[in-house]
């Protein structure tokens, strides 16, 4: 009998233990994108609870300084930028003591982070919007901004085959931002229908 309890007893240890170490495993395989952009924390396009429209710069400004994984958080002659986990962010406003009009995050030259990243991160998309191919002599590029729910922005770019141009997940992202009206600025829009072969449209990317 007190044989059995100990085992029993062990047993219970051991399953314990497994379910600690897949919980830290989970933590710490979480994407960095998802620590950067912070899908935890308040509602797009909220971000670490800097609201578009409310929170002017002085406060952003003061939100991020205590925030150890913030760099170079320095003002500008436009607004506020600073460096988290590599990332590039910055903010603007018209006057310091005026509310924020957006946040724009650029991941460094090295990311990994894809347009199909950030579909498992944000749901699909609504609208597609300035698809355009750049060619010079063999090489052709492919640019595009797709318009996501909670007015947040995409920009993405990738090298692409001039007579197959495709949106694929595995396009790179080149910006995220957050506006408080994404889909103000764009006079034409199109449905986002999937991932497949992009039309030919404007010659030049923005």
């Amino acid at each position: 009998m007190k044989r059995l309890l100990s085992l029993t007893v062990a047993m219970s240890v051991v399953f314990s233990s497994n379910i600690v170490l897949c919980r830290v495993i989970s933590q710490s395989s979480s994407p960095p994108y998802a620590a950067v952009l912070n899908i935890s924390g308040c509602s797009y396009p909220c971000w670490r609870g800097i609201q578009l429209k409310k929170t002017t710069l002085s406060q952003v400004d003061a939100f991020l300084r205590p925030d150890k994984t913030i760099t170079d958080l320095s003002f500008t002659q436009n607004g506020l930028c600073w460096n988290g986990l590599s990332w590039e962010a910055c903010t603007s406003a018209d006057q310091r003591e005026k509310p924020i009009n957006n946040i724009i995050f650029r991941p460094p030259d090295e990311s990994n982070f894809r347009l199909g990243d950030a579909i498992a991160l944000l749901g699909e998309p609504m609208l597609t919007v300035e698809i355009c191919i750049v060619q010079d002599s063999s090489d052709a590029n492919l640019g595009a901004i797709l318009l996501f729910k909670k007015h947040v922005r995409l920009s993405v770019v990738a090298s692409v085959q001039p007579n197959d141009p495709r949106l694929t997940p595995f396009v790179k992202v080149r910006t995220v931002s957050f506006y408080d009206d994404a889909d103000a600025f764009f006079a034409e829009k199109v449905p986002w229908r999937g991932f497949g072969q992009a039309k030919r449209g404007q010659v030049n990317c923005k």
